[in-house]
């Protein structure tokens, strides 16, 4: 099954920055995803995890503002594009494959993790957090980017149905070529997660003081930058939630 993942990601690792979401638009954009990371994890410099980096957008921004940064995924095509874009700016980031639900590295090696647009494509996310938290050191944070991607509703559908032929027409590309049906059945988050069913998956894996914040503002930021078929069909939040580890190592 995973091979099968991985295997759909690198097909999509040329176009991945394309889609909405995913790289950043512009400064403005690239700005607030920084004050965002850091309001997590603090400006003085810290080892960091990005699980399922992906092309390492998030990886390259922590990289930025100073944090030494390891990325992970599943993808060899994810991780090629994220290498050539820490090489076009010059950055040391340590990109590796690894499976998110079981990570290569020993217990409390990091001063924090996070994770962006992962828990909805994982067999086991409980699994997958309580890797998280084992690989935390004590007082370390975990922060989870996520939303729900598919729409409630008539209306809903109708909007993403006109954003996905708007991509087949303009953008070249085939908006159904997804996950087949036998492999979306073993994604138990598969249709994307909320704010508050995250902070429920991250505080049932041992991680505290979970706060969640509503990122609608960058979701604006982006929609601005957007043709007017992806605004149109653009219209789930996506949230940050964050909790702190207590027992580094340790469930």
């Amino acid at each position: 099954m995973k091979d099968v993942v991985a295997k759909y990601w690198d097909s999509r690792s040329r176009t991945y920055d394309r889609s909405p979401g995913h790289a950043c638009t512009c400064e403005k954009e690239k700005e607030a995803w920084k004050r965002e990371l850091l309001s997590v994890f603090g400006d003085e410099s810290k080892e960091i995890l990005d699980v399922g980096t992906g092309t390492g957008e998030i990886a390259l921004l922590l990289a930025e503002a100073g944090h030494r940064v390891t990325g992970v995924d599943i993808s060899r095509g994810m991780l090629a594009v994220a290498r050539e874009k820490a090489e076009e700016r010059g950055l040391e980031i340590s990109f590796r494959v690894a499976d998110a639900e079981s990570l290569p590295f020993g217990s409390s090696s990091f001063d924090g993790v996070v994770s962006r647009h992962l828990l909805w494509t994982l067999p086991e996310p409980e699994k997958a957090l309580k890797e998280w938290v084992r690989v935390t050191k004590q007082g370390g944070k975990v922060a989870v980017i996520d939303g729900k991607h598919f729409p409630d509703g008539a209306g809903g559908w109708i909007k993403q149905l006109v954003g996905r032929l708007g991509v087949l027409i303009f953008e070249r590309r085939n908006p159904w070529n997804f996950y087949k049906n036998e492999l979306m059945d073993k994604l138990p988050l598969v249709n994307g997660v909320d704010g508050r069913k995250i902070a429920e998956l991250m505080s049932s894996s041992g991680i505290k003081d979970v706060y969640v914040r509503n990122l609608g503002y960058i979701r604006e930021m982006q929609k601005r930058h957007m043709p007017w078929y992806r605004r149109i069909s653009l219209t789930y939040q996506t949230f940050l939630a964050c909790g702190t580890v207590e027992k580094g190592g340790e469930f």
